[in-house]
């Protein structure tokens, strides 16, 4: 049969008109079916049952419209929301983004194009930080390009007519299938898997890193990398203690308080490291660097004196830490 509601907002859309209300975005898979990453704009409510979010984000404001519904590509259609769906597989999510001032001229490179869709991936993870807290939905993640299936990138000539311009590259290159991972890589995952142990723990934390930063949760960015470079200075100590002859006990004795408990990260950069491989890191622009924009600016974060962080902080961290790693590899690998 038919889906004559569907036929009707295909027909409204094509025409430059309003579409009518309809319980589902249109979306079928066999060919001479409008499918969603068409050229058409995705059906979301019109104003009147649906007012949009409006979204104060980076100086801009901008308008939030959704639909989500479920299994789109069965006989039956339900619409919902499924309590738990972390990535919006179930829940399938079309998102009406309108900013003001609008876009008054077509985009003219794909680097404008980005600039949009960066901007939409953006106000949106600004609803989500809100939504997932006043609403309980702990469990809903921010976004990031490579999950949005297609953006419309829409140009209003202020008469009625606008031009819609359709995109979706996502967050990076892909890998085409058979060749997704390196023969080497995949002699390694069989034979990690073959054993019941967990991953390297300074790998789980570098990988947490690279995740936080592609959904630009930039707190996590500083405080993963703070723990990183701490794992590090620890297990450094430890080597080269080890190297030069210190038992066991002795280099417990040196990472730990005389009550038992761990020197802070600070104190084993400071004065311990010294202690043990004779360079006076304490005296390095890098230790400097390193303290200024990862382990103080860790502190501020999980002590409550800070809340926010910047994408140029939490790279100016990163790079504090490698560059502090690297220093100790040089000096005291020797």
């Amino acid at each position: 049969m038919r889906d004559l509601e569907l036929d009707e907002w295909v027909k409204a859309c094509r025409e430059g008109r309003e579409p009518p209300p309809a319980l589902y975005a249109p979306n079928m898979g066999s060919m001479g079916k409008l499918i969603i990453g068409s050229n058409s704009p995705v059906y979301v409510p019109p104003l009147d049952l649906a007012p949009p979010y409006a979204v104060l984000n980076g100086g801009r404001h901008v308008g939030l419209q959704f639909l989500k519904r479920v299994n789109q590509r069965k006989s039956i259609i339900t619409v919902g929301e499924v309590l738990g769906d972390r990535t919006g597989r179930s829940s399938f999510s079309s998102v009406m983004c309108v900013v003001t001032p609008l876009l008054e001229s077509d985009p003219k490179d794909d680097n404008e194009l980005r600039f949009w869709e960066e901007l939409a991936v953006d106000a949106v993870n600004h609803f989500i930080e809100h939504y997932r807290v006043l609403a309980k939905r702990p469990f809903v993640q921010p976004i990031t390009p490579a999950v949005i299936q297609e953006f419309h990138i829409g140009t209003d000539y202020g008469s009625g007519v606008e031009n819609w311009v359709p995109t979706g590259r996502g967050s990076g290159h892909m890998n085409g299938f058979g060749g997704a991972i390196a023969d080497d890589i995949d002699v390694q995952i069989r034979n990690a898997v073959a054993q019941s142990d967990p991953p390297d723990f300074a790998q789980v934390l570098f990988a947490e890193v690279q995740n936080n930063a592609d959904l630009r949760n930039w707190r996590m960015v500083v405080i993963d990398t703070a723990i990183l470079f701490e794992v590090f200075l620890t297990s450094l100590i430890r080597f080269v203690a080890a190297q030069r002859g210190k038992s066991d006990v002795e280099i417990e004795k040196l990472l730990n308080q005389k009550n038992g408990l761990p020197h802070n990260v600070e104190y084993l950069a400071m004065h311990v490291l010294e202690e043990v491989t004779g360079f006076a890191f304490k005296q390095d622009s890098r230790f400097r660097d390193w303290k200024e924009k990862v382990a103080s600016l860790r502190n501020d974060l999980v002590h409550g004196r800070k809340r926010d962080v910047t994408a140029e902080e939490a790279e100016g961290a990163f790079q504090a830490a490698n560059a502090a790693r690297d220093v100790l590899r040089e000096r005291c690998l020797q």
